[in-house]
């Protein structure tokens, strides 16, 4: 640290000890060392009225292009003081300098547009290794920080010291100082990436809050991209949801949504507000006729799965329903794209639907001929849905769809018994692959096959239903005891019916496993172990290009009773590769993922025989 800046330093420090802190910069007294530092400027705007901050949640961690700089634009409309974060701004997880340094020119040209001071905090995508570490030392200095703003002491804890969800000893000695010499602090808001507070080791965490004993503060975390709100020592502490983070919006009830945080600081307790993406907008604000229709005007489904055990057809019919939980009418149409050999005999019509009632709409498409199902082209619509609330524009939505005619897969008896230890001797040919990921993973990602890629096959006995996944991967992360989506894993899903029936309304038993590999079958990463069926068996280990996977679900976990036996099976199959996609890893998918848009009805779909 220069001269002056030690000792403007030890002024600073000098005025926080007697109770009192600078006026000349705005009240804000911090250590400013040699650059670079964890922030963009100390410029503090708006000095005047209660102190107003926001706070950025994650970026990534699945980010989602263009959620981030929407809320830095609506955080420059509200103007607070200044900005605060939780972490987890790039993908991370690599040790590509290239890739690394991309990713933080991205993040740092969407934080460069706020109007107003940024102060980093690090997360786990952000330092996960010691290249990564590296980089954000020549970007941003230190990991953690402390500074005082007129009465108020912000803390910044990094919980990635030295490893994941980790205080350590040092950074703990520098916040108990930190607190010591600013006992007299009206507030203390403290910022820190994940929720140390539920981890099983707290020690360090601890020995912050015994330091802040008879102290008024406020914690601020992320990491899980669920909001949860906890009273802990009669104190508040947020986890916070994302800001552009991945989530399944579906999930907004329970906590799965966009925001960020605007704290307000009067003369009494702090006011924090969550201002959710979706309802901070411009001066053109929504009227409540307009304010639940995203969730009230549901999509058209499917009504009947075109699964077809012919080798041929000529004919096929289309419905689909679409439900309407609003207090106007919806409209509904469904416009059909190339239809390959068929030509369209019942055009899908334009539909009305009531209010609080469901509506329908069919199609039948003829072929002159009858046509191969196998390699048959899958047949896209685009859907809309739309309601007109009174005297205002139309509130309208779309997406897109496939018309898809599936052969079942055959789910055969074992030819012989079944050891589930993830070495595959008694299982043969694996039918069914997998050889290229779903989607287009980022350039570079993704070399080939023997890159990753996967095969399967599913079997069944008087007991079980099994499945066998080999899996080939050039370059395995197999760590014990970490969650397989921190790791390379697969995940394998079943459904069962007793009739061969794969529509989405149809009663069915489902079972779910996601393992990651390891050197022996007792050490195989099974999430959710403890929910598994009585009886449930899986084993994943490595091989000599990648690993193997076993699963044996009970068959009575999968049908209804003796007297109703299974008879048709959805299989959903896929090998998460941590090692090539940074961070979040590359998907390959068997077919999609059940609850993504792009899946259809009777994907995966299996016969007995």
């Amino acid at each position: 640290m220069k001269q002056g800046l030690i000792l403007g330093y030890i002024a600073g420090m000098l005025m926080l000890a007697a109770g009192t802190a600078p006026a000349a910069d705005g009240g804000l007294v911090i250590e400013a060392g040699t650059p670079p530092n964890p922030w963009t400027s100390l410029d503090i705007r708006n000095d005047a009225g209660p102190v107003r901050f926001a706070i950025l949640s994650d970026r990534n961690g699945g980010n989602r292009p263009g959620i981030f700089p929407d809320a830095i634009a609506k955080i420059n409309l509200l103007q607070p003081q200044f900005v605060m974060s939780i972490g987890d701004f790039i993908t991370g997880y690599s040790e590509d300098r290239s890739f690394l340094n991309r990713d933080w020119d991205e993040v740092q040209a969407e934080i460069a547009k706020l109007e107003a001071p940024f102060f980093y905090t690090v997360g786990n995508h952000d330092i996960r290794n010691a290249i990564q570490a590296e980089l954000w030392k020549k970007r941003f200095g230190r990991t953690y920080y402390h500074f005082r703003y007129r009465d108020l002491l912000f803390l910044v804890i990094c919980t990635e010291d030295g490893k994941e969800w980790q205080i350590g000893d040092s950074q703990t000695a520098y916040f108990a100082d930190a607190i010591a010499k600013n006992r007299e602090a009206r507030w203390t808001f403290i910022f820190q990436h994940k929720p140390m507070w539920v981890a099983q080791a707290q020690g360090n965490f601890r020995k912050i809050e015994a330091a802040l004993t008879g102290m008024k503060y406020t914690v601020f975390a992320g990491h899980t991209h669920q909001y949860t709100k906890y009273v802990r020592n009669g104190m508040k502490y947020f986890m916070l949801g994302v800001t552009g983070g991945g989530i399944n919006p579906d999930n907004a009830s329970i906590g799965e949504f966009d925001q960020f945080v605007m704290v307000t600081v009067p003369a009494g307790e702090p006011r924090i507000a969550n201002i959710l993406l979706s309802g901070v907008v411009d001066e053109d604000v929504v009227v409540p006729a307009e304010r639940d229709l995203d969730r009230q005007l549901h999509p058209p489904v499917q009504e009947t799965a075109l699964v077809t055990e012919a080798g041929q057809l000529d004919t096929i019919a289309m419905k689909w329903s679409a439900r309407n939980e609003s207090a106007l009418p919806m409209v509904v149409t469904v416009d059909l794209g190339a239809t390959g050999p068929f030509a369209v005999a019942k055009a899908p019509e334009r539909s009305v639907v009531a209010p609080g009632t469901t509506g329908f709409i069919e199609a039948v498409l003829k072929a002159p001929a009858p046509v191969a199902v196998a390699g048959l082209p899958r047949i896209p619509y685009r859907w809309r849905i739309g309601a007109t609330p009174e005297g205002r524009k139309e509130r309208a939505f779309s997406g897109d769809g496939a018309i898809v005619v599936v052969q079942p897969a055959p789910a055969a008896r074992a030819p012989q018994p079944v050891v589930v230890d993830g070495r595959l001797d008694e299982w043969g040919d694996l039918p069914q692959a997998c050889l290229a990921p779903a989607g287009h993973p980022a350039a570079g990602l993704w070399q080939g096959p023997r890159d990753g890629s996967f095969r399967f096959a599913i079997r069944y006995d008087d007991k079980f239903v099994y499945a066998a996944v080999r899996m080939t991967d050039d370059s395995m992360v197999s760590v014990p005891r970490v969650n397989p989506w921190d790791q390379d894993g697969v995940n394998v899903g079943i459904q069962a019916w007793p009739a061969r029936d794969w529509t989405p309304a149809a009663p069915s038993k489902w079972a779910y496993c996601f393992l990651s590999p390891a050197k022996r079958a007792k050490d195989s990463v099974i999430w959710g172990a403890e929910w598994m069926p009585k009886g449930f068996q899986a084993a994943c280990v490595w091989s000599g290009d990648g690993y193997s996977a076993e699963i044996a679900f009970p068959v009575e976990s999968l049908q209804e009773g003796p007297d109703r036996p299974w008879t048709a099976l959805r299989v959903c199959a896929n090998l998460y590769d941590f090692d090539r996609d940074a961070g979040e890893g590359t998907y390959f998918n068997w077919t999609p993922v059940w609850n993504l848009p792009e899946s259809w009805t009777g994907s995966g779909a299996f016969v007995r025989k």
